[in-house]
């Protein structure tokens, strides 16, 4: 048997037509949506890495906080840095510029080659 819908017989929306209907009639497109919600992401994990400093005005060896933020925010470290900067810990740190400040020692030597550490930029 087949399930057929008889002409002229009206078929219910589906639930995604519904929410981007909703979403146009905000004047919002699918990419205004995207972008949010990446904003959002990138916002929690700063949100966990202020939360790790706990007021501590040091700096910390930029490979720990990472590695905390792998173990404890797997996920958000995954949407975050894992999809919106390809596997870049030091390019998602440096798009939070106005919040951590990253350098290393000797302040001359490549990424790559000497340990990276972040401190909270002061407010």
């Amino acid at each position: 048997r087949s399930l057929r819908v008889p002409k002229g017989a009206e078929t219910p929306p589906s639930p995604i037509s519904e929410t981007r209907d909703k979403r146009s009639e905000m004047g919002l497109s699918d990419s205004d949506e995207e972008t949010r919600k990446e904003d959002q992401l990138k916002a929690e994990l700063v949100q966990c890495i202020l939360n790790y400093f706990g007021g501590y005005n040091g700096s910390l060896p930029s490979e720990r906080v990472q590695n905390i933020m792998k173990n404890d925010h797997a996920e958000l470290y995954d949407a975050v840095v894992v999809r919106q900067f390809k596997k870049k810990w030091h390019k998602f740190l440096q798009h939070c510029s106005g919040t951590f400040v990253l350098f290393s020692r000797p302040a001359a030597c490549a990424p790559e080659e000497c340990s990276w550490r972040i401190r909270l930029r002061s407010s």
